[in-house]
C-alpha cells in the first residue's frame, strides 16, 4: 500500500497496535521512518509525521532505541503468553541478546524466525553490551519462572562494532599490511576481558541451573559497506578500503574460535553450545546493511539454532539437580517502598539469591521489580515456595533485630514493624507480613 493511501493514525494507537501480535506488523511499520544511529547496532525509529498525529515534542527527533525495543519486545511477550496459555507443552527458552535475536524493524531476525514454531520469552534489545547483559538479572528470574529448557544467547556484537570500536582494536596500519597483521595484541587483550565476562555470566545460570542448555553464537564475515560500524572506523583508522574485508573476517574467526574454546570447557558439563555462523553471510548481498543479516539469511542463522536445540533436547534428561543454597537477602534499600511493591521486590530476591547466591553480598544491588506499570521481566506469578522462604527470612530477622524476644521499642524493631506493618510478634490477617507469607 502506498504511503499516500495510508490513512492517519495516532500516535497512541500506533504504539499499541505495534506492540499488539494480534495487529499486522508489517501494516503499522508502514507508519514508521526507518533512522540508522551513527555508530549503534540498532536503528531509530520515527513515527511518519505525514500520517501520524498526536506526536508527542520530545519523539519528533525520532525514537530511542528503548522505545523501539519496548514496543517490539512487549509483542513479543504478548505472543509468548498466548502460546502458553493456549495450551503449550513443548520446551521453554529464554533468549536474551543484541540486535541480531531483536532488530525493532521489519527485518526478520533469528529469534522472529525462531518463534515461529517454538515458545520463546524474549529478552533482547538493540544496543546491548556484553555488561549490559551480565548486569540484569533478568535472564535468571525468567529461566525459573518460566522453567526453561534452554537460555539462547546473542552477545558480543555491540562490543566489536558499536560507537566505531572496531577502528581501536586493530593495530596501526602500515604500508602493505594483511588483515591479519592488523589484528593483534590489543584486540587479544579485548578478547581476554570479554572470555572474563563470559565466564561469569555463563557460570552464573549453570550455577543455577545446571540442567539448563546454553546457546551462544559468534557472526558471520560482515562487509565494510559505507557504514559508520565498520568502514568509516577502519578508514579513520587508516585500513586500506581492499584490506577492511580481511580485517572483519580475523577479527570474527578470532572471537568465533574463543567462542568455540568457551563451550568445550569441562565444567559446563557439556550444557553450554557454540553456534558457527561464519559461513552464513559470505557474500554482500546476504548483508540488510554493514553488521546485519537479510531476512533469509537470519533464517539460516535461526535454523542452526533448531538443529542443535533438537538434537539436546531429544537426549535423557540429566538426573538430579544441584542442591539450592538457603535464602539471603539485603532489605534495607527496600524501606521507601509501598506494600504491594515491597512483597513482589521480596519474592524476587529471595528467589535470586537461590539461584544466584553470589548476589546476596551485593549491597548495590538495584530492584528487581521496576515500579511502574509494565516491567520489562516477564514472571508472570508470585512462587509460594519463595514466599514461604520470605516468611523465614522474616522470621530469621526478627530474631536478630529483636532478639527473639517481644519487640520492644527501640529503633530497630519500630523500623522493622513500620517497613512490614507488623503490631505484634505474630501478627494477624491484614498485616503485610501476613500477606507475605499467606
Amino acid at each position: 500500500m502506498p504511503e499516500n493511501a495510508l490513512p492517519p493514525i495516532a500516535y497512541d494507537v500506533l504504539l499499541d497496535r505495534l506492540g499488539d501480535p494480534d495487529h499486522d506488523l508489517e501494516h503499522y511499520l508502514q507508519y514508521m521512518i526507518e533512522v540508522p544511529i551513527p555508530g549503534r547496532m540498532g536503528p531509530e525509529l520515527q513515527p511518519n509525521p505525514a500520517l501520524v498525529t498526536g506526536i508527542p515534542p520530545r519523539i519528533e527527533g525520532g525514537f530511542v532505541v528503548s522505545l523501539a525495543n519496548g514496543f517490539m519486545r512487549r509483542r513479543r511477550h504478548r505472543a509468548y503468553r498466548r502460546r502458553i496459555k493456549a495450551g503449550w507443552s513443548g520446551p521453554r527458552f529464554v533468549s536474551e541478546g543484541d540486535s541480531w535475536f531483536q532488530y525493532p524493524t521489519r527485518l526478520q531476525d533469528t529469534i522472529d524466525h525462531l518463534m515461529k514454531d517454538n515458545a520463546i520469552l524474549s529478552l533482547g534489545a538493540a544496543g546491548d553490551e556484553l555488561k549490559d547483559i551480565r548486569r540484569q538479572r533478568e535472564i535468571l528470574l525468567n529461566i525459573d519462572a518460566e522453567e526453561a529448557s534452554a537460555l539462547l544467547l546473542s552477545a558480543g556484537g555491540n562490543d566489536l562494532f558499536d560507537n566505531g570500536q572496531l577502528g581501536r582494536l586493530i593495530e596501526t596500519p602500515f604500508p602493505g599490511a594483511s588483515g591479519a597483521d592488523l589484528v593483534g595484541a590489543t584486540f587479544d587483550a579485548f578478547l581476554q576481558g570479554m572470555v572474563a565476562q563470559y565466564l561469569d555470566l555463563f557460570r552464573r545460570v549453570h550455577r543455577a541451573f545446571p540442567q539448563v542448555h546454553i546457546l551462544i553464537h559468534g557472526y558471520g564475515p560482515a562487509f565494510p559497506r559505507d557504514g559508520a560500524w565498520i568502514e568509516k572506523p577502519l578508514t579513520d583508522a587508516g585500513v586500506p578500503p581492499d584490506t577492511q574485508h580481511e580485517v572483519v573476517i580475523e577479527i570474527l574467526k578470532r572471537f568465533n574460535d574463543t567462542l568455540k574454546r568457551l563451550s568445550e570447557r569441562a565444567e559446563f558439563h557439556g550444557k553450554l553450545a557454540h553456534i558457527d555462523v561464519t559461513d552464513i553471510g559470505t557474500s554482500p548481498g546476504d548483508w540488510h546493511d554493514e553488521i546485519h543479516l537479510d531476512g533469509p539469511n537470519y533464517k539460516r542463522v535461526a535454523d542452526r539454532f533448531q538443529e542443535e536445540l533438537d538434537r539436546r533436547l531429544s537426549a535423557p534428561a540429566v538426573e538430579g539437580m544441584a542442591p539450592r543454597r538457603p535464602a539471603f537477602t539485603q532489605a534495607a534499600q527496600m524501606a521507601a517502598l509501598d506494600q504491594q511493591t515491597l512483597l513482589r521486590e521480596l519474592d524476587l530476591r529471595v528467589r535470586l539469591a537461590e539461584l544466584d547466591p553470589t548476589s546476596a553480598g551485593e549491597g548495590d544491588l538495584p530492584l528487581l521489580f521496576p515500579d511502574h506499570a509494565t516491567p520489562e521481566i516477564g514472571i508472570a506469578t508470585i512462587r509460594r515456595a519463595s514466599r514461604r522462604l520470605t516468611k523465614r527470612w522474616l522470621d530469621d530477622l526478627r530474631d536478630v533485630l529483636c532478639g527473639g524476644a517481644e519487640p520492644t521499642a527501640n529503633f530497630f524493631s519500630a523500623g522493622f514493624d513500620a517497613v512490614f506493618d507488623v503490631p505484634a510478634r505474630h501478627p494477624g490477617p491484614g498485616s503485610a507480613f501476613s500477606a507475605v507469607i499467606a
